[in-house]
């Protein structure tokens, strides 16, 4: 993907690892990310009810067909499930658990109903806060990640499915843990989005 300066790579490692993915990516200019966005609030709401409603007949988030597919997935290159659960199947147990919905700006709201209305990971990136391109990659020697709970940046073992740009990798084993590079604010004028579809 290129539109007008943002690009968007993805190694044909990952989709060897992944036959049949796909990844949808928008790109959106001139948001206005820190105004009110009341129907953003009211498809999130819904979309926590829903999945919740959904997902409560399997038992819990992880029996869920869609999430099963992803721990199956990713269990298949040696990442646990158990221990680096995907956004959705966090999202998932979250909304079963009863609780009201979280709200962190609209931005993320949306991304996170989108997630929770396709049962599918998706998340977002800020791209005028990266310093190169936006790659799908597997990470290299020297990449580093800067978790949102930590001080400062932590090295990242070569080997891992990641979003990164430059050497920082923006995300963990795929779809487990984003950092604070590139997150989505109220200062976001120029987010990327994408969702990914498994489809074994």
């Amino acid at each position: 993907m290129n539109n007008e300066g943002a690009s968007f790579m993805v190694s044909s490692e990952i989709f060897e690892l992944f036959p049949g993915l796909r990844l949808p990516v928008a790109v959106v200019d001139g948001i206005e990310a820190d105004a009110e966005h009341p129907e953003v609030q009211e498809l999130w709401q819904r979309a926590w009810a829903e999945a919740s409603r959904e997902a409560s007949s399997y038992g819990n988030a992880q029996s869920h067909p869609r999430v099963a597919a992803w721990r199956e997935a990713m269990g298949a290159i040696g990442v646990s499930g158990r221990k680096f659960p995907s956004s959705v199947e966090s999202l998932l147990r979250r909304a079963l658990k009863g609780d009201e919905p979280f709200s962190i700006n609209p931005l993320v709201d949306f991304y996170n109903a989108v997630s929770l209305r396709h049962l599918v990971p998706a998340g977002g990136f800020d791209l005028g806060a990266l310093e190169g391109p936006l790659e799908l990659r597997l990470t290299r020697d020297g990449d580093t990640f800067h978790p949102l709970d930590g001080s400062s940046p932590e090295r990242v073992e070569a080997g891992e499915v990641a979003y990164a740009s430059g050497d920082e990798i923006l995300t963990r084993h795929f779809v487990w843990k984003q950092s604070r590079r590139g997150l989505l604010n109220e200062s976001t004028a120029r987010p990327s989005s994408s969702a990914r579809f498994w489809a074994p």
